[in-house]
Parts: C-alpha cells; structure tokens; sequence
C-alpha cells in the first residue's frame, strides 16, 4: 500500500501531517513538524495528492511541493472546518465552545477538590495529587474539571439520580 492523499494543517511554527492509502488507512501520521523540517520530510514522500487550507503560506508551500512531483489541492477555509477537531475531542482539554458559567463552576469546583484532596488517601485524591505534581496545578485543575463534567454527562445521558452518601 502506498500513500495517496496527504493533509497538512498549516501554522506558524508546527505543522501537522497525516497521510493516507488507497482504502483509506493512515499510511503517515506526524502531528508535529517544525517549520524547518516540514520541506525536508514532503521531499522524502512518494508523489501524492496534497491538500491544505488556502492561505498566503499555503501558495508557498504549493510551489515548493510541486518541484517534487505531488499535486496540490488548496483547500478553502470554509470548506475545512468540517475536518477540524474541536476541544472537546482532543480532554486532557475542557472545551471553551459551550456556557461559560458552567465552565467557570466546573473549574471552581475542581480547584476545592484539588485542594481537599492533599487531606484524602482515596483513589481519585491520589490520582489529583499526583497530576499535580506531574503537569502542574492548572492543568490538574482542568483534568479533574473536565473529568467531573463527563461524569456529570454520563448521568444526565443515562437518567441517573444523585444519590449523596450518608
């Protein structure tokens, strides 16, 4: 299997490829490749369709991959947005796209437990403890925001009552 179509997502420093074959497997997957590297790694392709959004870079780009043999397909922006991931599919993260007093509570909320927890020995204490000392504090606080927001999801989808512990 060779590789047919490649995706770049064009940015100022770091770029993202992913490639694919006739059927369509991922045949390429290089979600960082810095700027400096980006022309060097397109020249080792085999010749192949490349698409990217249209921009002022990408007519760039275009150029220089045309000198390797590869096709190019410019896509415009509008027509891209369907393929971007958005927040909430990429969690560690916690999305900024619904409502922001939600999002405030959920965050205010994960920093009292994050804070109760250097008290507790239970598993999701230890988990918070450690997460904090690994990522850092803000990046726990956001963890355990958005792991309590899957939670809460996961109970409203499947009708379940609160029931507080005794």
């Amino acid at each position: 299997m060779t590789m047919v179509f490649v995706g770049i997502d064009l940015a100022k420093s770091v770029f993202a490829l992913h490639g694919v074959d006739e059927v369509g497997k991922p045949a390429l997957v290089r979600p960082l490749v810095r700027r400096d590297r980006l022309l060097e790694m397109v020249a080792k392709l085999p010749p192949c369709t490349i698409g990217m959004e249209a921009c002022s870079g990408a007519h760039c780009w275009a150029r220089q991959f045309v000198a390797f043999g590869h096709t190019i397909r410019l896509i415009a922006p509008k027509f891209v947005m369907p393929y971007r991931i958005s927040g909430k599919q990429q969690l560690g993260r916690i999305t900024k796209s619904g409502d922001a007093y939600l999002r405030t509570l959920l965050i205010l909320g994960a920093r009292a437990v994050l804070a109760a927890a250097a008290n507790k020995i239970d598993r999701i204490s230890r988990w918070a403890i450690t997460l904090a000392e690994r990522r850092g504090y803000w990046k726990a606080v956001v963890a355990i925001a958005a792991k309590n927001a899957r939670m809460a999801w996961a109970m409203l989808a499947k009708g379940e009552n609160f029931k507080p512990i005794a």
